[in-house]
Parts: C-alpha cells; structure tokens; sequence
C-alpha cells in the first residue's frame, strides 16, 4: 500500500456468517448508529486496520489543505481467514 502511514497489530475476529462495522460511536445494540453489515463465512479471521496518508497523496487536498472529494479514504480495513494451526498472536487491548 503505497500510502499506509501505520497498520495495528492484528485483531481476532470470530464470524457467525454477518460482520456489523461501524465506528467508535457503533459499539453496542444500544446506539443506534449504522453499520455496514457484511456476510462473511463462519470462521477466525485476523484483522488488520491500515490508516492512509492522504496528505502524500498527489492531488488529494483541496484548496483549504483538506482531502477533496477524490482523496483515498482514511482507512482500509483487511480481513483474512485465519492460517490452519492459527499461531498467530493478536491485539489483546
């Protein structure tokens, strides 16, 4: 990813075939805020959360110095089958 400015550490991710992503305002049955529901298979997957660098983006920043409608998008969010025999170590906090 040519403008990744830093990745987290992997997450765990248990699905029952329907991930809801949203943000931080999100987090729990009782708020009410959307999320985008996707169908992914049963199964452990690692997540990995990449923040982009819109500013080295050539273009990206509008007259003002902040992204203009054809900037990256702040995020990309890559979610991978765990490996058979996992050994992996994830994000506990």
């Amino acid at each position: 990813m040519q403008y990744r400015l830093v990745s987290s550490q992997p997450y765990l991710l248990v699905s029952d075939g329907l991930v809801a992503l949203g943000g931080l305002e999100a987090v729990g049955e009782y708020s009410g805020a959307d999320r985008l529901r996707i169908p992914l298979d049963p199964g452990r997957y690692a997540v990995q959360v990449h923040l982009i660098d819109w500013k080295a983006e050539s273009g990206a920043l509008d007259a003002n110095g902040k992204p203009g409608d054809n900037a990256l998008g702040d995020f990309v969010i890559e979610i991978c089958r765990e490996s058979p025999g996992g050994g992996r170590e994830y994000r506990k906090s």
